[in-house]
C-alpha cells in the first residue's frame, strides 16, 4: 500500500513537470516525498528480509534472495528519485533567480 502512494505520488510529479514544465514547488515535493517514502519502506524491508533470512540460508532459498535484490533496487530508485528532486529544487531557485533580474 505504502509503495502505491509512493509511485502515485512519483507519477504525480511526473504530470506537473509534463504540464506546468520542468522547474515548479509541486513537482519538487512530490519527488521528494516519493523518494523519501521509497527509500524508508525500503529499508524497512531490506531489514524485515535480512533478520529473516538469518533463521535460513539465503543462498539456498531462491525467493529470499530475490526479495532482497527488489529491495535494494527500490532502495536506490529512491535515491534517484530524491537526486532527481533536488535538482528540480536547484533549477527553481535558479529560475527564480533569473525571474528577479529580469
Amino acid at each position: 500500500m505504502i509503495y502505491f502512494i509512493s509511485f502515485s505520488l512519483l507519477a504525480s510529479g511526473i504530470f506537473t513537470i509534463i504540464r506546468k514544465g520542468y522547474f515548479n514547488k509541486k513537482a519538487f515535493k512530490s519527488f521528494r516525498v516519493s523518494g523519501w517514502t521509497l527509500l524508508i519502506v525500503g529499508v524497512l524491508h531490506l531489514l524485515k528480509d535480512i533478520l529473516s533470512s538469518l533463521h535460513e540460508n539465503p543462498f539456498n532459498n531462491l525467493n529470499s534472495m530475490i526479495s532482497i535484490i527488489l529491495t535494494i533496487s527500490i532502495i536506490f530508485l529512491g535515491l534517484g528519485i530524491l537526486f532527481l528532486g533536488d535538482i528540480l529544487k536547484n533549477g527553481l531557485q535558479l529560475k527564480s533567480e533569473n525571474d528577479l533580474t529580469i
